[in-house]
């Protein structure tokens, strides 16, 4: 239970147990080869947590590259307008 306190949106990506998961060998007890689900349980309540983690992760990396975004624009929309007002384009007529 330690861990899993421990797993935040920065550092989730570099847990593996996600990758792991699916290999039942594992989760056997050693005695019979039977499944351990306590330790089946363990695993999928991190695997979960790894998971949230990481959608966490992207949801806040994704607000910050639009919001980068956003100010970028922003910027370039201030900058052609004061280029439009610096040097204005000569009259032009439409033939």
């Amino acid at each position: 239970m330690g861990l899993l306190q421990k797993i935040n949106a920065t550092n989730s990506w570099s847990f593996a147990l996600i990758d792991y998961f699916h290999d039942m060998s594992l989760l056997r007890n050693d005695t019979d080869n039977s499944i351990n689900f306590q330790k089946a349980s363990r695993t999928l309540d991190g695997c979960v947590k790894i998971w949230t983690s990481r959608v966490d992760s992207v949801g806040t990396d994704t607000g910050k590259l639009l919001s980068n975004l956003a100010e970028e624009g922003r910027k370039l929309q201030n900058l052609t307008l004061w280029i439009l007002l610096k040097f204005p384009r000569p009259y032009c007529r439409r033939r």
